[in-house]
């Protein structure tokens, strides 16, 4: 595309002078008819010529730059997939590919449960960053015990992120580590506060 409107810049550049030149126009008029020449050589070249044309070396990095990435699923068995994050370099961007969730036959990760077990639920409002609004939606979604939490995996953290409004929190506010904490008994600065 850009070899077509080099050509038709120069074609615009040579009716210039040519006019300027040949026919005595004015340097004005020499340089409007030069503009036209170039517009219209411009679209008609790339109309004709360029449309169909395979990329010049140049053109496919900026071309590849300004491609949406693509979304790549793998699927992985057994514990060193839990682990395992593959990424892939190119010339323009870094790809990570992570591990899909272990999902149930209802389509939720195995962790998320369809009820509080019979102790009760834990105030997930005693967790930094979760207000009662977050509460409902991480119960709703299945989240309802602190150890639940304390054992998120990167990929689950990416799965409750994806249904939630407040991407980023989780890693944000260490829902993990807080939730370890209170899981265990403990008590955190935050849960502190929030008691009295």
């Amino acid at each position: 595309m850009k070899t077509c409107w080099s050509i038709a810049v120069v074609a615009g550049l040579v009716a210039a002078v040519l006019f300027f030149f040949g026919f005595d126009f004015g340097a004005v008029k020499a340089i409007l008819v030069g503009l036209v020449v170039a517009v219209g050589c411009g679209f008609l070249l790339s109309k004709l010529a360029c449309e169909n044309a395979p990329e010049t070396s140049s053109e496919a990095p900026a071309k590849a730059a300004t491609t949406a990435p693509q979304a790549v699923v793998l699927e992985t068995e057994g514990e060193a997939a839990k682990d395992a994050t593959v990424a892939a370099e190119t010339g323009t961007a870094t790809i990570e590919i992570t591990p899909q969730v272990a999902v149930s036959s209802e389509g939720n990760p195995d962790w998320v449960l369809e009820a509080p077990r019979p102790e009760g639920k834990d105030d997930l409002k005693r967790i930094s960053g979760v207000g009662p609004k977050l509460e409902e939606t991480l119960n709703s979604l299945g989240i309802f015990h602190f150890d639940q939490i304390a054992g998120f995996q990167p990929e689950d953290i990416a799965w409750v992120d994806a249904r939630v409004r407040f991407k980023g929190r989780i890693a944000r506010d260490d829902w993990m580590g807080q939730a370890a904490i209170l899981a265990k008994g403990g008590e955190t600065e935050f849960s502190t506060k929030k008691k009295s």
